[in-house]
């Protein structure tokens, strides 16, 4: 269980509420310093834990796999040279943010390959399935598209999403009922794009049945976008094209529920 480092006392204390006899293991970012840390993840692997509680900024020092994240990373780079290929030569703004997020995603790789896998992963400490509470700071994942520059989704990504996603991924090939739940009451806060990333949190082999997986062709499915012409800062008029609502409402909602 993942949550706010401000309610991680009281996370503990209402799981014990509801269920008294269970052996939880609680824990915030203090016990991940560096002289702690092999300690706490073994002593989480050894025992015998109902649940593991601990708090989002500790989480991430809970690895994965290196060769099962590297998979992934050579996976999205490879999305983006796909795109590449795709966008129109005069269209520099798209192929520059293109190439800037697959620079992003090579240095992942190139910090994967100085990474030691000295500690104790994942799979090892036995989680089978991750509850995340507040769960929106977690909405920013980054993902290809050669509509970077359509307002209304925000391609970029955050390293705290990325993390929970590959995490998310690892359960999934273990345990593939339900390895995941995002529990907030905003997951859309900012933009439409948002639900596509709860979805490929959530039901990403659904996306892949359907053709979906990739960003544009569900755009293209789920959402209409309208172009305008803007004032911009310089007192000329630009047009902007923007993600502005949800079609095919019945399909999408059948796969987000």
């Amino acid at each position: 269980i993942v949550v706010p480092g401000h309610c991680l006392a009281q996370m503990a204390r209402e799981f014990l509420m509801l269920y008294p006899t269970a052996k939880i293991l609680v824990a915030d970012e203090t016990n991940f310093v560096r002289e702690k840390r092999q300690r706490f993840l073994a002593r989480a692997a050894t025992g015998t834990w109902d649940a593991i509680i601990i708090t989002h900024d500790a989480f991430k020092f809970i690895p994965v796999e290196s060769a099962f994240e590297r998979q992934m990373i050579e996976a999205q780079i490879a999305s983006y040279e796909e795109l590449l290929d795709q966008v129109d030569g005069e269209d520099r703004l798209s192929r520059k943010r293109i190439e800037r997020m697959k620079e992003g995603m090579e240095a992942k790789l190139e910090g994967l390959a100085t990474r030691k896998d000295d500690l104790v992963h994942l799979g090892e400490i036995g989680i089978d399935q991750i509850l995340v509470d507040e769960a929106q700071q977690f909405r920013k994942l980054s993902f290809a598209t050669n509509q970077s520059d359509l307002k209304g989704i925000d391609p970029n990504g955050s390293q705290r999403a990325w993390d929970l996603f590959v995490k998310t991924r690892y359960l999934a090939a273990q345990n593939p009922e339900r390895p995941l739940i995002l529990a907030s009451g905003s997951p859309i806060t900012n933009t439409l794009g948002e639900l596509y990333t709860v979805q490929r949190f959530m039901a990403l082999e659904t996306l892949q049945e359907r053709y979906l997986h990739e960003f544009d062709p569900w755009a293209a499915n789920f959402g209409e976008t309208r172009t305008e012409l803007e004032l911009q800062p310089s007192g000329l008029y630009k047009p902007v094209t923007r993600f502005t609502e949800f079609v095919n409402v019945a399909d999408l909602m059948a796969m987000y529920l």
